[in-house]
């Protein structure tokens, strides 16, 4: 696990990510530009997609690899295919293959076992309650440090979720 940054200390992450596609290329260098705006150095290391899958296209934690890398980019996004519900098992239980960051959380994983075999929404509105990504995590992989909510990496995730859930995001009363 890395140290935690004290203020005024300047942030620094290595950023892998896949080589060969332009439009992968263009987007990190933007983003690294972006970021440099406000202080945080990206250093980009393109790698080919076996490369970056094999540092962090699975759970570190099962496969008892290292957690020691910092950002991934593998080109590609997530889909919830074939099952569009977004449940949540794929990306947080505990163990699972696709929770690259190797979170785990027993009362998340049994919210998450809820929207699995029940349709109720209420279940949904509580699991996204939960992990509601309104406070800072710890870099730890496998437990928040100040309160349980959505890692920062999988904010986008949980947002996407809310949305797919709630029939208040498209409308529908």
């Amino acid at each position: 696990m890395r140290p935690r940054h004290h203020q005024g200390q300047r942030l620094s992450f290595n950023f892998i990510y896949l080589s060969g596609t332009a439009w992968v290329a263009s987007e990190m260098e933007q983003l690294q530009s972006n970021a440099a705006t406000i202080g945080i150095k990206l250093s980009l290391v393109p790698k080919p997609l076996s490369q970056v899958l094999a540092v962090a296209g699975g759970n570190c934690v099962v496969a008892k690899s290292s957690c020691a890398w910092d950002f991934a980019n593998w080109g590609f996004g997530w889909s919830f295919s074939p099952d569009y519900l977004p449940t949540g098992d794929q990306l947080f239980q505990c163990g699972a293959i696709a929770n690259s960051g190797g979170y785990c959380d027993k009362t998340d994983d049994s919210m998450i076992s809820q929207t699995l075999t029940n349709s109720n929404l209420q279940l949904f509105y509580n699991w996204q309650d939960y992990l509601q990504p309104s406070s800072r995590w710890s870099t730890s992989r496998t437990r928040p440090t100040r309160s349980r909510r959505c890692p920062t990496a999988c904010t986008a995730c949980c947002r996407r979720a809310r949305r797919s859930a709630s029939p208040r995001s498209t409308g529908a009363s």
